[in-house]
């Protein structure tokens, strides 16, 4: 079944949180119902907390009493359940069957997308949005598997008529970056937001005076703390076997998101320019 908002939040707010905190949460996604008629002193024993870390936890990152928490989280799971059933499980294994493979990748694929529709907050899309368009020049930067959605990313706008870069690798990455400017937008773009070489190209944008735009799961990473602007991707990597799907999926669909919008405010434009340039072709 779908899995409730409150464990979603829980579950891309768990990079930031203590040793303490990441065993509640875990306790809490692995068996929320049991979570839900425990009382604070039983979770407390089996999770191997104080019972003041669970009350502070609900607290922290809910805003919430325990007993709220737990009836907010039944109801959440009730509803849930109600929506939608999950049939098969996301985790793909060497045994599995093609169909039954076929069905899993489309699984995570609509999973990620769902997800991070879940987590999007429209004003902070807006926010990014309009620093696009005012930019003079755009920078997609990631390394690995982000860098190829960094890629695509530069690719896309730069056929909509946008000045876009794009670099997956980081010496290219440090010597273009060091050359940005107050009026262009770095798009930083890190699942973990803790890569290292990418702190380090951030940083030195921000010192720039660049605008900075993250794209990552943990808004409260090292690149999430740097960026003006945050767009929160999700993807379940601890549970999934093909982690890397999930991600990059959510990390293009935000990027869709941005470069759609852009497009329906430069269409008759864009329209004009393919009409030319397929004319000069032909």
């Amino acid at each position: 079944m779908s899995p409730a908002p409150l464990l979603l939040k829980l579950r891309n707010a768990r990079f930031s949180m203590t040793k303490a905190e990441s065993l509640i949460v875990d306790k809490i996604i692995e068996d929320p119902s049991y979570f839900v008629h425990a009382s604070a002193r039983e979770c407390s024993t089996v999770i191997g907390v104080s019972d003041a870390s669970v009350i502070r936890f609900c607290q922290k990152y809910c805003g919430l009493s325990f007993q709220d928490f737990k009836e907010t989280l039944h109801r959440e799971l009730i509803e849930s359940s109600q929506v939608e059933r999950r049939s098969i499980s996301p985790d793909i294994y060497i045994e599995d069957k093609l169909d039954v493979m076929i069905d899993k990748v489309e699984s995570i694929i609509n999973y990620s997308v769902r997800d991070t529709k879940a987590l999007l907050n429209i004003d902070v899309l807006q926010l990014a949005i309009t620093a696009l368009e005012a930019a003079s020049r755009l920078f997609f930067i990631g390394l690995g598997g982000s860098g190829l959605s960094a890629i695509e990313a530069g690719y896309k706008f730069n056929r909509i008529g946008f000045d876009a870069n794009s670099f997956n690798e980081k010496h290219t990455m440090y010597y273009k970056v060091q050359y940005s400017k107050p009026d262009d937008l770095v798009v930083v773009i890190s699942h973990s937001g803790e890569t290292e070489d990418l702190i380090k190209a951030t940083k030195t944008a921000q010192q720039n005076g660049s605008t900075i735009l993250a794209i990552t799961q943990n808004p409260q990473s090292s690149i999430g703390k740097l960026a003006q602007i945050v767009l929160q991707n999700s993807s379940e990597g601890e549970l999934y076997q093909g982690d890397s799907i999930g991600t990059r999926i959510s990390q293009m669909y935000l990027l869709d998101v941005l470069y759609t919008e852009a497009l329906k405010h430069c269409f008759d434009q864009v329209k004009s320019s393919k009409i030319n340039i397929r004319s000069k072709i032909n």
